[in-house]
């Protein structure tokens, strides 16, 4: 068993993926090594900024940190509440990890979103395995969003030796977007969006340069979080358990509520409605701007502003299903598969269908819904029972008695539900005086009545008239 690295762009899951890794109890974890705005006792942050790439100089100041901090967070990581009795359990655990360090048997796992730009210095210095989380723009901007966070890019810029690792039109885009505002005290949304766009240009290089690094997208984990954290135990050599199993129910399962506001870390919700819950809070126009929906990498590092040209398709495993197979809706895309399907079959298949998907995406577009009626205007015409009823504007709402052809009502809101209201009385109205005169001249009850939409003498209304 080696230590593990869980890094990514922040607020991508790394803090719950590190947490379900180390209820293994072979792990415990270190907090965000590379943030120096998280004071740890005795201790001086070597760095001054978030995201910094390590310049060589630096790498043996910074290792020396890291050790040292670890001793630190073996006390922090044993979790224990107020009063004597707690004190003396998380004493006990801190023991535990001590001992377990020592001996071999538990190993450091860095929790660091901010080393994402050091990682390979990172798990070379301390021979760990890495393990990378991908999370929809989307998503990740509305995280942003909601925290209140500021995103700046000139922490990229500042560093020559990092800018030069990044595509030539990236680095335009950075410096672009610093020289045409103030750095941002708070969330703004290109801001977020290029935030994203820079840590997975990087995160794709990775993924090409490391093939062995394992990455984990946190909308399939979400939905998925049993198999998908039993896989990640697998690929770790972690040790699984009904316990682990059990905890992870309890924390991710549908009946939590999603918790949002200003609270950065709160493990025990609906992890699939944490997953969407971007959807509702961003509008179509924001969706856009933060990027599109990414496809599998590495398409998603070359995304444009709008359009279906990427798509992001949500994955769902069933006992029932045989095959692999696609379900393409308006601005959705849903691949079912068998479980225990590998996840490159499903990649390939996706690949495969991919012309076809966009094709429907861009269909869905392309299809005008339905043209909402307008409110009604002096002299409108509403067509009843064959009849021409004009609508007139008058004060107030509907008065009591109403004799065609002159239909007069208001045209606030109140006043055409009311007049909604009325006509469901009217309809009901005439239906009961239908049925009862079918009943005088048969003798019979009918059973049922089934309105039509015939207009009485032949007559049609004529184009533009209401209904």
């Amino acid at each position: 068993m080696r230590p593990v690295i869980v890094t990514g762009g922040n607020r991508t899951g790394t803090s719950w993926v590190g947490r379900n890794l180390c209820l293994s109890r072979e792990l415990f974890l270190v907090w965000e090594s590379f943030n120096q705005q998280d004071t740890v006792p005795l201790l001086k942050h070597p760095l001054e900024k978030h995201y910094r790439r390590l310049l060589p100089r630096e790498e043996p100041v910074m290792a020396d940190f890291i050790r040292k901090k670890m001793w630190i967070e073996m006390l922090r990581s044993a979790e224990g509440g107020p009063g004597l009795r707690n004190k003396l359990r998380k004493l006990a655990r801190a023991l535990s990890n001590y001992y377990g360090y020592i001996t071999g048997g538990k190993k450091p796992l860095f929790k660091d979103p901010i080393a994402l730009m050091s990682a390979p210095w990172l798990a070379e210095e301390f021979n760990a395995r890495v393990v990378l989380t991908v999370r929809h723009p989307g998503a990740y901007v509305n995280s942003i969003k909601r925290l209140n966070w500021p995103t700046r890019v000139e922490e990229f810029e500042e560093q020559p030796w990092l800018m030069k690792t990044l595509p030539e039109t990236l680095q335009e885009e950075i410096r672009a977007r610093i020289a045409s505002r103030e750095p941002p005290r708070g969330y703004v949304l290109e801001d977020a969006a290029l935030y994203w766009k820079v840590f997975y240009t990087v995160v794709d290089g990775y993924r090409k340069t490391h093939p062995g690094w394992i990455t984990v997208f946190h909308e399939d984990l979400s939905r998925d979080y049993i198999d998908g954290f039993k896989a990640l135990y697998e690929k770790l050599d972690l040790t699984w358990t009904e316990s682990i199993e059990a905890t992870i129910e309890a924390q991710c399962n549908p009946g939590n509520e999603v918790v949002q506001g200003k609270v950065s870390h709160h493990f025990v919700q609906d992890s699939a409605g944490v997953s969407v819950i971007w959807k509702t809070r961003l509008t179509t126009g924001r969706r856009a701007q933060s990027g599109g929906s990414p496809n599998r990498f590495p398409a998603c590092t070359t995304m444009t502003p709008a359009g279906n040209d990427h798509f992001h398709p949500s994955i769902r495993y069933s006992e029932r299903a045989s095959r692999v197979t696609v379900r393409v809706r308006p601005g959705s895309v849903e691949v079912v598969a068998p479980r225990g399907v590998p996840r490159k079959v499903i990649d390939d298949f996706i690949e495969s269908k991919s012309s076809w998907i966009r094709g429907k995406l861009n269909l869905f577009l392309s299809v005008k819904g339905p043209v909402p009626l307008e409110e009604p205007a002096e002299g409108s015409v509403l067509w009843l029972f064959g009849e021409p009823l004009e609508l007139r504007t008058a004060e107030g709402d509907i008065p009591p008695v109403i004799n065609p052809p002159l239909l007069t009502m208001g045209i606030s809101w109140f006043s055409r539900r009311k007049f909604c209201e009325w006509l469901d009385g009217m309809l009901l109205e005439r239906v009961n005086s239908t049925a009862e005169a079918f009943s005088r001249e048969t003798g019979k009850i009918p059973k049922r009545i089934r309105p039509g939409n015939a207009r009485t003498a032949g007559e049609a209304a004529p184009t533009g008239g209401w209904l």
